[in-house]
């Protein structure tokens, strides 16, 4: 298992991706989904964000958090559990869709490192 190589409250580390998660969080998520290739609509941008603005509407922005946080944490076999994934999801809902996009974004220049050093 391994570490997330993204802080939770590491906003300062990539300031648009908080502006966008705190303001647009609608936005942010389906930029992650599009990044990560998986959201709850699939993989395009427009429809996650827009089926995250249905499930705002309703109060419940923290379930597709959820379920995208527990995807990234079991695709890249990182460190954590159901609980905290609910937890971080439920109670800071920004600062989690950010840390998701820097930690996607680290993991892709991870990937381009390992290739370009083979």
């Amino acid at each position: 298992m391994t570490d997330w190589t993204a802080r939770f409250c590491g906003c300062m580390d990539d300031v648009p991706s908080c502006l966008c998660s705190c303001f647009l969080p609608c936005v942010q998520y389906g930029r992650n989904a599009e990044r990560y290739g998986h959201g709850i609509l699939g993989e395009e941008k427009l429809p996650n964000c827009l089926g995250f603005m249905c499930f705002s509407f309703f109060g419940l922005s923290f379930i597709p958090t959820l379920l995208q946080r527990t995807s990234i944490r079991t695709k890249y076999d990182i460190e954590g559990g159901p609980i905290k994934d609910c937890l971080s999801s439920f109670c800071c809902t920004c600062c989690t869709l950010s840390q998701h996009h820097r930690e996607l974004v680290n993991r892709d220049k991870l990937v381009h490192v390992v290739h370009s050093s083979s």
